[in-house]
C-alpha cells in the first residue's frame, strides 16, 4: 500500500490532463528529446565503432587470412617463398573444425599496361575468385561465359578506374622477372579494395604455374582462414596457430620446415589504428550518459519547485519522505521512459536504413570501406539502456533531497 499511493498520485500528478494546463510541463517535455538524442547517440557510437571495426577486420582477413604458412625464415610477402602442399597437410588442415577455408596462393610481380597508361600490379594467383564475394563492386566472380582458354582477371576499382577498364575488356599483362611474359586477360569483376601496400590483381593459380613454371603442388603461401567465434580476434589466431603446429609437425606430414605467420603480425598496423580508436566512443559515451542525467535533474527540481504546495500538504496529512522521493521518481521515470523509447527507435530507425541503403558514404582510400558500418550486439544494446537508466535515477536521488527541506507551512504558502 505504501508502494502504490506514491506511484498513483505521480500518475494523477502527471495525468494528460495536468500536463496539458501547465507551464512547468511543457518545459519539462523538453527533457524527453534530450534524453532520446542522447541514448540514440550512444547506441550509435557502439553500433558505428563496432561496425567499422568487424567490417575493416573482415576484409583485412579475407584478403591476407588469420593464418599463413610460407616457407621457414621469409616473410609471406617475399615472391621467392615455395612451399610444398602436401595431401597429408591438405587432409589435416581440411579435418580441424575451427578452421573455414584453406586458401593456397602463387604470386608474381606484373605491369598492365593500355593504350594510355600503365600500373604495377602484385599478382595474386587463387583456386577461386568467389571468396572475395563480399568485396565485389562490379561484374562476376563466378563468370562461365568465358570463352574456352580465356584468362579472367580481377582488379581493384582504383585500378580499373586509373587504366580505364570495365567488365568485359581485355586486360594486358605483364609479368616481370628474370624473363619478361605477356597474357592477355578479360576483366570479369571489379573489388571495392583499396589501402593495400600494392595494388591487386587476382588471377588464376593454373595461369601463374604456367608463367613460373610452378610444381603442381607448389605454392608462395598458404592463406587460412579460421572460422568467427566470440573469441577475440588474437586469441583465435594463437589458438590456431598452436594447432596447426602441432598437426602439421608430426612425421609424414611435410617434409618442409614451415614459417607461420598470424593475421595480426601481418596487418599490426591496421588492428592498432582501430584500437586507437576505441577510447574516443568511450568518452562519448560518458559524455552523453551525463548529459541525460543533469537533463533529467534540472527536469526534477522543475518538478519539485510546481509540486512544492502538493508537497506541503502532502507532508502535513502524514506522508514520509521516502513516499515523497518515490512520488517525485516515479514522475522522472516516466519521463526517463518516454525519452529512452524514442531514442531506440531513433537509433533503431538509422541502423535499418543504413543497413538497408547505406546512405552514409566514406572514402574507401581512408577508411577501408566504402560507407558507415553499423553493427552492435542485443547485449550491449541492453546493457547501454540499463545503464543510463540508473544513472539517470542515482543522480535523481540528489535533487529529490531537497523534499526533505520542505516545510509544510512555507510550503503551503508558496506561490
Amino acid at each position: 500500500m505504501r508502494l502504490r499511493l506514491p506511484i498513483w498520485l505521480a500518475r494523477q500528478l502527471y495525468s494528460r490532463d495536468n500536463r496539458r494546463h501547465s507551464k512547468v510541463y511543457a518545459l519539462v517535455r523538453f527533457a524527453i528529446p534530450a534524453i532520446a538524442l542522447s541514448l540514440a547517440v550512444m547506441l550509435l557510437g557502439i553500433a558505428i565503432m563496432d561496425g567499422f571495426q568487424y567490417s575493416v577486420r573482415d576484409t583485412v582477413r579475407l584478403v591476407t587470412g588469420d593464418v599463413i604458412l610460407c616457407e621457414y625464415g621469409k616473410q609471406p610477402i617475399d615472391l621467392d617463398n615455395v612451399i610444398t602442399l602436401t595431401p597429408q597437410m591438405t587432409q589435416r588442415m581440411n579435418e580441424m573444425p575451427e578452421i573455414a577455408s584453406v586458401r593456397p596462393v602463387r604470386t608474381a610481380v606484373g605491369m598492365i599496361k593500355t593504350d594510355s597508361t600503365y600500373q604495377g600490379v602484385a599478382v595474386t594467383g587463387v583456386d577461386d575468385f568467389t571468396f572475395l564475394e563480399p568485396l565485389c563492386a562490379m561484374g562476376d566472380l563466378s563468370d562461365t561465359t568465358l570463352a574456352e582458354g580465356a584468362n579472367p582477371i580481377v582488379l581493384p576499382k582504383a585500378s580499373a578506374q586509373k587504366l580505364g577498364l570495365t567488365i568485359g575488356d581485355k586486360v594486358v599483362l605483364y609479368f616481370l622477372g628474370d624473363k619478361v611474359s605477356v597474357r592477355s586477360f578479360t576483366l570479369i569483376a571489379i573489388l571495392e579494395l583499396t589501402n593495400t601496400a600494392q595494388p591487386l590483381a587476382y588471377v588464376t593459380n593454373d595461369l601463374l604455374g604456367r608463367v613460373g613454371d610452378w610444381q603442381q603442388d607448389q605454392y608462395t603461401r598458404i592463406e587460412i582462414l579460421a572460422k568467427n567465434t566470440d573469441r577475440s580476434l588474437l586469441d583465435m589466431e594463437t589458438s590456431l596457430s598452436d594447432k596447426l603446429i602441432q598437426s602439421l609437425s608430426e612425421p609424414g606430414v611435410t617434409h618442409e620446415t614451415l614459417g607461420i605467420y598470424t593475421g595480426t603480425q601481418i596487418n599490426g598496423g591496421v588492428y592498432q589504428w582501430i584500437d586507437s580508436l576505441r577510447p574516443n566512443v568511450q568518452i562519448l559515451l560518458v559524455l552523453m550518459a551525463l548529459v541525460a542525467a543533469f537533463t533529467m535533474i534540472n527536469a526534477l527540481l522543475i518538478i519539485i519547485l510546481d509540486l512544492t504546495q502538493t508537497i506541503g500538504l502532502l507532508k502535513a496529512l502524514g506522508m514520509t519522505y521516502r513516499s515523497l522521493t518515490t512520488m517525485s521518481l516515479a514522475i522522472a521515470l516516466r519521463i526517463i521512459a518516454w525519452g529512452m523509447l524514442w531514442g531506440n527507435l531513433l537509433a533503431g530507425l538509422i541502423i535499418w536504413s543504413q543497413y538497408q541503403w547505406q546512405w552514409l558514404t566514406l572514402d574507401p582510400n581512408v577508411y577501408y570501406i566504402s560507407h558507415v558500418a553499423m553493427r552492435i550486439r542485443p547485449v550491449a544494446w541492453i546493457v547501454v539502456n540499463v545503464a543510463t537508466l540508473l544513472l539517470c535515477l542515482l543522480l535523481l536521488l540528489l535533487p529529490a533531497r531537497i523534499i526533505q527541506r520542505i516545510s509544510p507551512t512555507t510550503a503551503l504558502r508558496f506561490e
